[in-house]
C-alpha cells in the first residue's frame, strides 16, 4: 500500500470539478477527429468511501442513481447519434480493404517474400500495381 501517506491527501484532488480529469482524453479525441459534444461528456461518482474491492463493475448493478444517470446518458448519445445521421464511409473504409484483401489472398500465395507484403499495402490504392509477380 502507500508507503507515504503525507505525499498523497486523497481529499486534495487536482479538479475542482471531477470531470475535468477526463479533460486531457477528451481534446486527444477531438483532435485526432471524433467527435465529444460537451454536453455528452459527462463525469458521475460512485463508490465513494467504499474499498476498492467493493467498487467494480460488477457492483454497479446495485447502484440504482449510477445505472439512472447512465441510460440517460446512453438515450441522449443515441438521440445525437440520430439527429446527425449515417456518416459517409471514408476513403479507406476497413470493410471495403477487407473485401479486396480476401480476393487477393490466392493471388498472394508463392510469392517471394516481402513481396505479397507489398502486395497487400498496394491491395488499397488502385493507381499501384497488385500482384507480386
Amino acid at each position: 500500500m502507500l508507503r507515504h501517506k503525507s505525499w498523497f491527501n486523497p481529499e486534495n484532488e487536482p479538479f475542482q470539478d471531477m470531470r475535468d480529469a477526463y479533460a486531457p482524453l477528451v481534446w486527444q479525441c477531438r483532435y485526432g477527429g471524433i467527435e465529444v459534444p460537451s454536453r455528452l461528456w459527462k463525469y458521475v461518482e460512485f463508490g465513494r468511501g467504499r474499498k476498492y474491492s467493493d467498487n467494480q463493475a460488477e457492483h454497479l448493478a446495485r447502484d440504482s442513481k449510477v445505472l439512472a444517470k447512465f441510460d440517460a446518458w446512453t438515450d441522449a448519445f443515441a438521440r445525437f447519434v440520430n439527429r446527425k445521421g449515417r456518416a459517409p464511409p471514408g476513403r479507406w473504409k476497413v470493410a471495403r480493404q477487407r473485401r479486396a484483401l480476401r480476393g487477393r489472398r490466392e493471388d498472394l500465395r508463392g510469392c517471394p517474400e516481402g513481396a505479397a507484403a507489398a502486395a497487400v499495402m498496394a491491395a488499397g490504392h488502385p493507381d499501384r500495381q497488385h500482384s507480386c509477380q
